[in-house]
Order: C-alpha cells, then structure tokens, then sequence
C-alpha cells in the first residue's frame, strides 16, 4: 500500500472509528501499535492451494451457512473451496497468523499481516468476504496481477443505514440491484474503489418462490431484532399491531425475528394471533396475504415472494428502503394501520404488482441470484476478469465520512 492511499486509510479510521476526537484517537492509536508490534512475522506458514477461499465473518455466520446454496454449486463445477473463519485482531497474535511483506504503518500491520498470511496459507485465486467496513479489505485486495481477486459479497441493500457501506476497497463488489449501485454511486464519502456487480443475494435461488397469495388469508406481522424492539418506539409498534389485531379481529401471524428475546409477543394471549418460531422465511410468508413490517431487509424477501408490504413506521423515522414510493404511505396509529390495509385488500393485485416492482428494483436477478454469482465466479475464475461498466472510486472529501 502506497504512501497516499496509508495516510487516506488513517484519515478514514480517525473520522470512522476514532469519531474524531483526540482522545478516542490516541487510544484507537496505541492499540493498533501494540497489535503491530505483537503479531509478529510468521515466515514458516505452511501451505495449500485452493480455488476459491470463502472467509466468513464470524462462527455465528459460519454455522448460519448462507452461502451454502453458492458453495454447493461451485463445487458441483469442480471448483477447489475452502472455507475459514476469519480470526479477530486477538486471535491473530495468538496463532501468529501473520506475515510480511508490510508496506503500511505499523498500526496496520495487524491487518496487512493477516491478509499476507491468508494469501500464503490458501494460496487462493478468489477470496469472497462479505464483513462490511472490515480493515482487512484493504490488504486482501489484489495489488499484483498474481494476487487473489477479492469478491465481495452484499448481504443486505445498501442503505444510509450503516456507516460501514462507506468502506468499498475490493476489487469485485457484488451487491443486490439497481438500488445499492445508486445508493453507492452518491455517496459523499467512501474509501477505496470497486466495479460493482449487479449480482443479488446468495440467499436466492430457483426455489425461493411462492404462488401468488389469496386476499382472504391472514395477515403476518414481522418482529424487530432485540436492538430494536427493546426500544420505546419498538415497544409502542408492538403495542399497534397488538390493539389493531384485538379491533380488527383478523388473524394474524407474527414472525418472531431470529434473534428476539420473545418476551413481548410469548406473554400474549389473545385471540387470532398466533407465533411463529424457528420456521423458513417461505413458510411464514405462505400463510400470509399481506406483510406488515417496521424497518427490515426481510421486506425484500418477503416481495421477491409475491407478497406486498405496509410499512409500520413513525412519521420521524426514515425510509431507508423506499417502501412507501412502492407499497404507498406508513402507518403510525390504528386508524392509518386499518386504513392501509383496507386499501391494498381493496386493489389486492395493483398490491401484487407492487411488489414485483420493488423486488426488481432492490434484487437485479431475483430468484436467479445463485445462478447469476455462480457463473460470475466461474467467469472470473477462467479469465482472470469479468465486464462491468461501474467504477465506484472514493470520495475525496474525507470531511464527510461518518463517526457513526
């Protein structure tokens, strides 16, 4: 890594991590010099050979195995690949998984190690990370043409939800569709560059597909993760859902998200509603006509299924994903929940339609997605280089990077 592009790195993690103030940025400093000086220089790393190595975020991912679907596919192809865990900055001085050569600062040796040892170990031809606003990515990515490719993974849309999109230093990004390119393509802040690939979601493949829904089936409520619902905004959506379900008499399932404490809604006993625990996505959204839903990712899934959406949201909290330029406006109170839903039963298939419409506009191949990412990574694998026609380069206002 060049003089240049070290100096806009440390600029980055000052604004990012440091959220620049002095203090966080002394201490941000002097740990990341230990963690230099600690992780050594393992010359003696023993060796293997792979095509493809697949460095996954953490165990808890690992054993969530979303990539299984494009792994299986690969090696049905004869692709040579490996999976691994990636180790954090602490695991790394323990198992010495770190060597040279280093070219920037010390304070990134850590990382610049680690990508170096990864490389010797592996000896891989394509490296797909999907740990977003990662350090690592800087260092993994190719600098030579006998590097490995780096091909990174999206796992969600792209949204000004997150501060850690502004990191794009890869040399392949594949993202959902049309709505991350342009979300990426304005950002006002970014470090590194990338060609985009308008590739979709490993989670999506030729089985992920539902016949249209019934008007006359029940209604399914998607539940927050435990950030969010343990919030008073979070609490008082529940509470909505609860009294408009108890008004409205209607049948409604609610999908608990994978990561709830459950307390809320396994405390309720009341009539027509009924929860849903440790079930596929697809088998929740089948039992439903209609989706109601506070700020999630899933909504995505839930309209590649054919199955519209009424965002539950209040009138101060953005709309990150554009459900309402789709699915028409939020809801925030009982009155606006039953309003919105008598109209999307009232014109259940413009509703449909809807939600065709905002799936192409978030998944650029839909349900072909495993299919498309599959025979990218075959392309790049035969030819050292696939066509896209976006560049995405940094910004060059480093002012403007988040301290979120």
């Amino acid at each position: 890594m060049d003089y240049v592009k070290t100096r806009k790195l440390l600029t980055y993690c000052k604004k990012r991590y440091a959220k620049n103030r002095i203090v966080f940025w002394y201490f941000w400093c002097l740990k990341s010099y230990f963690r230099g000086i600690f992780c050594g220089d393992n010359v003696s790393v023993t060796s293997e050979s792979c095509d493809v190595l697949i460095l996954h975020p953490s165990r808890k991912s690992f054993k969530l195995k979303r990539k299984q679907k494009l792994i299986d596919k690969l090696r049905s192809s004869g692709i040579n690949v490996i999976e691994t865990i990636a180790l954090s900055e602490q695991e790394v001085i323990e198992q010495k998984a770190c060597c040279g050569p280093f070219e920037a600062s010390i304070l990134f040796h850590c990382y610049e190690g680690y990508a170096n040892w990864l490389r010797r170990k592996f000896n891989p031809k394509i490296i797909i990370t999907d740990r977003n606003g990662s350090l690592l990515s800087p260092f993994l990515k190719s600098r030579t043409l006998n590097d490995p490719i780096t091909f990174h993974l999206a796992h969600s849309v792209l949204t000004a939800q997150s501060s850690r999109f502004s990191m794009l230093d890869y040399d392949y990004y594949c993202v959902y569709g049309l709505s991350s390119s342009e979300y990426l393509q304005a950002l006002p802040y970014s470090f590194g560059s990338c060609h985009l690939v308008l590739g979709g979601s490993v989670l999506f493949d030729e089985d992920f597909y539902l016949p249209p829904p019934s008007s006359n089936a029940p209604l399914l409520f998607l539940g927050m993760g435990p950030e969010l619902e343990s919030t008073i905004l979070g609490q008082k959506i529940y509470e909505l859902v609860l009294n408009w379900q108890k008004m409205s008499a209607r049948k409604l399932y609610v999908r608990l998200h994978q990561r709830s404490n459950s307390k809320f809604w396994t405390a309720v006993s009341q009539e027509g509603i009924e929860v849903l625990q440790e079930e596929p996505f697809k088998e929740s959204a089948a039992r439903a006509s209609l989706i109601l839903a506070p700020y999630t990712n899933a909504v995505v899934d839930a309209a590649l299924l054919g199955r519209p959406v009424q965002l539950i949201a209040f009138p101060h909290e953005q709309d990150f994903l554009q459900v309402e330029k789709f699915f028409g406006p939020r809801a925030y109170d009982i009155k606006g929940l039953s309003e919105a839903i008598d109209r999307h039963m009232g014109d259940f298939e413009k509703s449909i339609m809807a939600s065709h419409h905002f799936a192409r506009f978030h998944l650029e191949h839909g349900a072909n997605s495993v299919n498309f990412i599959n025979n990218t990574l075959l392309e790049l694998l035969e030819t050292g280089k696939i066509h896209t026609d976006v560049l995405i380069e940094e910004s060059q206002d480093p002012r403007q990077i988040p301290t979120g």
